[in-house]
């Protein structure tokens, strides 16, 4: 191969000292053919070497045909699912016994991917919005320290496109009741919604992907979309890319918001956070490819979003269940209380995010904080105590008393009242229900109060209840009268009693 300091000695032998082609090929012995190419090259090539056989790779060479099959069916598989180079060293050392190094196997992989187009980089096109048309919508995940525990929490994104606007919450789950609301505290966060949103296939959505865009929704999201009157737009499967905008925000979110990891006693407590952290941001946040902040930029798109409803949608698990004779539903894998009259009752339950509501035709029951963990008895002692005022001696054994988490002062008094009464439960359990007819802050005042003057009965607690009772009330009913008007009230004439004493006739 010619290198380029004899191409540059040929050319000056010809242009700097005028020496012919012929005489610059009898002298290099380079032929005419080639002295005259080298010339002719207005700007000089840099000689590359070109093997005219494929070079040898023994090693390798006898695996070619089964490593390309292996690729070429991947293009059919799940994106997820494919083989990487890595994968592809192990099938070969495992199956076919192959000796050579991984190094050697991930370059040819390489190059085959780039040759049958599985290597080479998605290509985008540039996207523009209509002010209030579109939004999309994602989930993820952070850790946090919640009430003293480490624990990983869901968070809820909704993305306007055009401001690039951005609504984060943090929920317990990613449920369908917390899917929806998440929805509705983005539209109140935003102060409306956008025509269109954006989503992956999500469960929690669809049932079922169908030909193309068409997809078979869940019965209650399409109940949410037609109560907002937004469309929803799915991305083809495998395909969560299809909402980019989206996709890298909840990392972005998560590094600057929750690091390092938060310590709060509730998700209340951490949504605040979230809250200033996204007014904060969006004040200092360009929207790409323009000179406006997103706050800037929202505050144009806000007017054409569609307003919210008069009435927000009930976002919750909706199912009917038929109480136990325990006086029990079950609802997610655990079981709640309701009154001991409703049990084997059908009722109806409704999971929300926070807390599980349980109805009796229509009438509000019973209604409980809601656990994510599972088979836990969420017991409320109120509602047993009509059967343990008839059951007294089930109070020693009764879960709802024993995790009840009364004050200190009822554990005290239910010690000394079962020393001087024989039926020390059915007292105890009779005060136990003055705490539903009674403010339960002055039940716990009058016992303090009663065992400082040793009244063990429920008679007697009740009694000093009446009396705190009417004792507070006194002062309100003396202060509603100072705005009574000053009533004058003449004396009566009593000049007829004086004719009756000397026995004249009185006249009306």
């Amino acid at each position: 191969m010619v290198g380029m300091d004899n191409k540059e000695h040929i050319r000056k032998l010809h242009y700097s000292h005028g020496v012919s082609i012929r005489g610059i090929a009898s002298q290099t012995g380079y032929s005419r053919q080639y002295v005259r190419k080298v010339l002719h090259e207005e700007v000089p090539v840099i000689p590359k070497y070109t093997s005219s056989h494929p070079r040898r790779r023994p090693v390798i060479d006898p695996f070619l045909e089964t490593i390309t099959t292996w690729l070429t069916e991947d293009s059919s598989r799940p994106r997820k699912q494919r083989h990487t180079a890595s994968r592809v060293y192990e099938r070969l050392v495992e199956e076919f016994g192959f000796r050579g190094s991984e190094s050697i196997v991930r370059k040819f992989v390489q190059a085959l991917k780039q040759k049958l187009g599985a290597g080479s980089l998605e290509v985008f096109i540039p996207l523009d919005f209509a002010l209030g048309s579109h939004a999309q919508c994602d989930w993820g995940n952070a850790d946090v320290i919640l009430r003293g525990k480490q624990q990983t929490v869901s968070l809820f994104l909704l993305k306007l496109s055009t401001s690039r606007d951005t609504f984060v919450t943090s929920l317990p789950s990613e449920k369908q009741e917390a899917f929806l609301e998440g929805h509705q505290r983005a539209f109140q966060y935003f102060g409306g919604l956008p025509r269109t949103i954006i989503y992956d296939n999500l469960k929690t959505a669809v049932i079922k992907i169908l030909k193309g865009k068409t997809r078979i929704e869940q019965e209650t999201f399409s109940a949410f979309r037609a109560h907002y009157l937004f469309e929803a737009d799915f991305c083809n499967a495998g395909k969560g890319n299809e909402k980019g905008q989206v996709e890298g925000d909840v990392g972005f979110y998560r590094r600057r918001l929750l690091v390092p990891l938060p310590e709060v006693d509730s998700f209340d407590e951490l949504n605040q956070l979230l809250l200033r952290g996204m007014v904060k941001l969006r004040a200092i946040r360009l929207v790409p490819h323009t000179d406006q902040t997103v706050e800037e930029l929202f505050a144009q798109e806000k007017e054409y979003l569609q307003p919210l409803p008069r009435f927000p949608f009930d976002c919750c698990n909706f199912s009917t269940k038929k109480g136990s004779r325990e006086s029990t539903v079950f609802f997610d894998k655990n079981r709640y209380s309701v009154p001991s009259r409703y049990a084997r009752c059908l009722l109806t339950v409704k999971g929300y995010v926070e807390e599980v509501k349980v109805y009796y035709e229509n009438e509000l029951i019973a209604v409980h904080p809601r656990s994510y963990e599972q088979k836990q008895d969420i017991l409320d002692l109120c509602h047993y105590l009509d059967v343990l005022e008839k059951k007294p001696y089930a109070l020693n054994h009764a879960k709802a008393f024993k995790i009840a988490d009364l004050p200190a002062i009822y554990y005290q008094y239910l010690t000394v009242l079962r020393q001087k009464s024989e039926k020390a439960n059915l007292e105890f359990v009779k005060i136990l229900k003055l705490r539903t007819q009674y403010d339960p802050l002055m039940v716990d005042e009058v016992l303090l109060q009663a065992v400082a003057c040793s009244i063990y009965h429920s008679d007697g607690i009740k009694s000093m209840l009446d009396r705190h009772a009417s004792e507070e009330a006194v002062p309100t009913a003396l202060v509603s009268l100072r705005n009574i008007p000053e009533l004058t009230i003449s004396p009566p004439d009593l000049s007829c009693f004086d004719q009756l004493l000397k026995g004249g006739a009185v006249y009306a």
